[in-house]
């Protein structure tokens, strides 16, 4: 199987900083906490039991039937900020 460029939660969060440092949230909140303040926030419960694992997800199929190539992640990353600021949800 091939893979791709991985990003983990962490370098997405460093590549937001270098975009936008004065946008960009670098507080993380332990896993304890989370699960805590998952039992009065209801928000919260759906992300609970993905907390600690590590997922892998493929593009393969989509380079091998469809000839796509992605974006590099930094673009991405960079683009979706820039998209956000311009279009603030209401």
């Amino acid at each position: 199987m091939e893979r791709g460029e991985a990003t983990e939660m962490s370098e997405s969060r460093e590549t937001r900083t270098k975009a936008a440092p004065d946008l960009a949230d670098t507080r993380v909140a332990p896993n304890v906490l989370v699960r805590a303040m998952s039992l009065f926030d209801g928000g919260l419960r759906s992300i609970v039991g993905d907390l600690g694992k590590v997922a892998y997800y493929s593009s393969a199929k989509a380079r091998e039937r469809l000839g796509w190539q992605p974006r590099p992640v930094a673009d991405s990353i960079a683009d979706t900020g820039e998209s956000l600021l311009a279009h603030p949800a209401a």
